[in-house]
């Protein structure tokens, strides 16, 4: 009756399918859906916010501890350096005093 040309077909169905994908897809569109989505959002920014702040301070222990020099970069107070090592019994001297 009508055929159908090639500027017409949008896919070519080859009869695979990938089981509740449609599902998924539609609670995403559901109002719990965006929920869900922003909630993710929100704890993926909420989690980078306290890890910036847990770094800060940990920072301000270390530098309170002498471990490390308030002018050192490395936020992490890991280093093995003899510098680190050298300015610590110098803290301790002064906490004495």
């Amino acid at each position: 009756r009508f055929p159908v040309h090639y500027s017409q077909i949008k896919a070519i169905y080859r009869g695979v399918k990938i089981t509740f994908v449609g599902s998924f897809i539609y609670f995403l569109q559901s109002p719990a859906g965006w929920i869900c989505i922003l909630l993710v959002i929100v704890a993926m920014i909420a989690s980078s916010v306290v890890d910036k702040n847990l770094e800060k301070e940990k920072h301000a222990r270390l530098v309170a501890m002498g471990v490390i020099s308030l002018g050192d970069s490395d936020n992490s107070g890991d280093s093995d350096t003899p510098d680190s090592e050298e300015k610590a019994p110098e803290a301790e001297t002064e906490v004495e005093v």
